[in-house]
């Protein structure tokens, strides 16, 4: 090989190998909002995750997609490791309300965890769990 034809390849390389890292990011980067965006997932809660607050009077999840009702569920654990007492879960007709579960007494200070399931309209199941904190929110410094 001339010093002519390995120039010509060096150029092409230079050229070639960027584009194909910009590719092979692009690529490994895509697929996860597209899954994000095709699956359902929790989208907001109330409580939210980690918060702390008085004693809620109910459990309020959004989801990405519509679910179904028969298949939501949600269980509330205390700080003993007993479950809170709940109502069976809500979801109004609108597709942008969430999925209610009214807490049936006060809950005392501590850590509580909430698991929930649900199942999409298209059959795709979800499950999740957070925690959120009965007491007094500390001042911020």
């Amino acid at each position: 090989m001339n010093i002519n034809s390995r120039r010509a390849l060096l150029v092409v390389a230079l050229a070639v190998v960027p584009a194909l890292l910009v590719l092979q990011d692009n690529a490994i980067a895509a697929p996860a909002p597209a899954l994000v965006r095709f699956h359902l997932a929790l989208s907001k809660s109330e409580p939210a995750a980690n918060d702390t607050l008085a004693s809620p009077k109910a459990i309020r999840l959004w989801f990405t997609e519509t679910v179904k009702v028969a298949q939501t569920g949600i269980q509330v654990t205390g700080p003993d490791k007993k479950l809170v007492p709940t109502t069976a879960i809500t979801i109004a007709a609108d597709a942008k309300s969430p999925a209610v579960a009214e807490i049936m007494q006060m809950l005392k200070a501590g850590v509580y965890t909430v698991d929930w399931k649900t199942m999409a309209d298209d059959g795709h199941p979800s499950k999740g769990t957070f925690r959120f904190t009965v007491g007094a929110k500390k001042a911020a410094r």
